[in-house]
């Protein structure tokens, strides 16, 4: 459904839309045989502990849950919808969308992005979206909020990237080591100080602190 086209010159087609994802066999099964996935929801029934978990953790084992499995988890924790699922089967067959892996490199070049894939093809393009969103690690990303953080005083990183905050009332901690009176972080920005940030009931529960703190600062500076 976008307007732009890539170019893949070993095949000599222009294509309308190409995601660099892994192919999920499962798009052509699932969503038609309504399949429930009894494990899956015995993981959404950890959503409420999966953070006081991670606070219990030493920093050996934080570090191999990201190195080694922290991939997997974000996959497997949250199925697809399945209205979703069907729409990507249908953009699939009908050609409209096309799956490429293991981009190795990335190069402009005469007006045109040019993507390098492993088995040895070249896409090109005359526009490119990045649709990743921030990365998990600040250190790593190219926004300019990211590197405004970095640079501020009132912030801390962690060790994994991600913002350093109070878990009691989600404060930022300034590069003092104490917090920044006022300034709340929630979301994926703290990852590392919490391992799970993007679920609803998180964000909720994250809102209701801050809440609660800015109203017991402003009672106390009413009394």
């Amino acid at each position: 459904e976008a307007n732009s086209k890539l170019f893949n010159e070993n095949k000599n087609q222009f294509l309308p839309i190409t995601l660099f994802l892994q192919p999920k066999n499962q798009l052509s099964t699932d969503p038609k045989t309504k399949r429930k996935r009894f494990w899956q929801e015995s993981l959404y029934d950890t959503n409420n502990i999966l953070n006081k978990i991670w606070h219990k953790l030493d920093i050996k084992s934080k570090n191999k849950m990201i190195r080694k499995y922290l991939k997997f988890f974000l996959i497997y924790r949250a199925a697809m919808p399945r209205r979703s699922a069907c729409k990507l089967l249908r953009l699939f067959e009908e050609e409209r969308l096309f799956l490429y892996k293991k981009p190795i490199g990335f190069s402009f070049h005469d007006g045109l992005f040019m993507a390098s894939l492993s088995d040895g093809s070249t896409l090109k393009a005359k526009n490119i979206i990045d649709a990743t969103g921030l990365s998990y690690n600040l250190y790593s990303s190219d926004a300019s909020l990211a590197k405004n953080i970095i640079n501020s005083e009132l912030f801390t990183l962690n060790q994994w990237g991600g913002l350093s905050v109070s878990t009691e009332t989600y404060e930022s901690i300034n590069r003092n080591g104490s917090f920044s009176r006022g300034l709340f972080v929630v979301g994926g920005a703290v990852f590392g100080t919490d391992i799970v940030t993007n679920l609803i009931e998180y964000i909720v529960e994250c809102a209701s602190k801050v809440a609660q703190t800015i109203t017991a600062d402003i009672n106390g500076c009413v009394s």
